[in-house]
């Protein structure tokens, strides 16, 4: 392989397609209640929705180390390594994988790329990479690949409560009963690189009609990922992915758990899309 690709946890992308493909995955660092996991390592995300109304305390999210990302950097098995991932103006993932670069730049070449969004949205980055890595496909022909995908990718997603926003210092606490009180489910979306607010929205069921909405104004869109923080709702993911079967066919639409770094802020019944639409 010319060139290997790395991402981090919050990519989202399945643990199928990461071992299909050889893809290195750096975990985010969580610590809940006084004890730290490794997203998808040493974390169920499941476990922790379930658990996540319970927490004693709010949980706290870090970025991998650059020791971490160096460790993959060193074993990638290819002299060129691209490196994908989340925002750098929400995480400080981005600049931990630009200081292991450095750290390893005598012995492998590395390109850190700021996908500009999070979850799938950076995950569909992610597995465009990986499938031309694995055709053979140069560095540079896979960075100027990902230039003009990035711009493609949408992130839009339906909260079910502010009580989280309001936890993790986003929104304010009256805002948040406020917000509690009237039932108000805000819409966000991720927009060069930020989470900007789209709307708010009375009751679930005209949220859930405005994020179906968002989706269909695209017509064009090349893959579609279906997203939800915990508990599993079977009904609400079976009616997006059939209102949404017109731009992607139910069966190649992939539905995915939001890594619980993302999710601790967005808080439980979240749901969401990551598009990457075609030119």
């Amino acid at each position: 392989m010319r060139c290997a690709i790395v991402s981090d946890s919050t990519c989202d992308v399945p643990s199928e397609v990461v071992q299909q493909y050889g893809i290195g995955i750096a975990p985010a660092i969580i610590e809940v209640d006084g004890q730290t996991f490794l997203d998808g390592a040493t974390l169920n995300r499941t476990q922790f929705y379930e658990d996540l109304p319970r927490f004693r305390t709010f949980p706290k999210t870090a970025a991998a180390s650059p020791e971490a990302f160096a460790a993959l950097y060193r074993n990638a098995g290819a002299p060129e390594v691209i490196s994908i991932h989340l925002s750098q103006r929400l995480s400080a993932m981005y600049s931990s994988a630009r200081i292991a670069a450095e750290m390893v730049r005598d012995a492998v070449r590395v390109h850190v790329f700021d996908s500009q969004t999070i979850s799938m949205g950076t995950g569909w980055l992610v597995v465009e990479a990986a499938e031309m890595a694995a055709q053979g496909a140069s560095a540079d022909a896979i960075l100027a690949r990902l230039e003009q995908l990035r711009p493609r990718v949408r992130v839009y997603a339906l909260l079910d409560t502010l009580k989280y926003l309001q936890k993790s210092g986003r929104v304010s606490a009256l805002t948040a009963s406020i917000g509690e009180m009237l039932q108000i489910k805000p819409l966000i979306a991720v927009e060069d690189g930020e989470v900007r607010l789209l709307e708010r929205v009375r009751l679930r069921s005209r949220g859930v009609e405005h994020l179906v909405a968002l989706v269909k104004q695209h017509p064009r869109v090349r893959r579609l990922a279906v997203l939800y923080t915990g508990p599993r709702s079977d009904a609400d993911l079976a009616l997006l992915q059939a209102e949404w079967h017109a731009q992607v066919p139910t069966a190649a639409q992939w539905v995915q758990l939001v890594t619980p770094t993302i999710g601790a802020h967005l808080g439980p019944r979240g749901l969401g899309a990551a598009l990457l639409l075609e030119a």
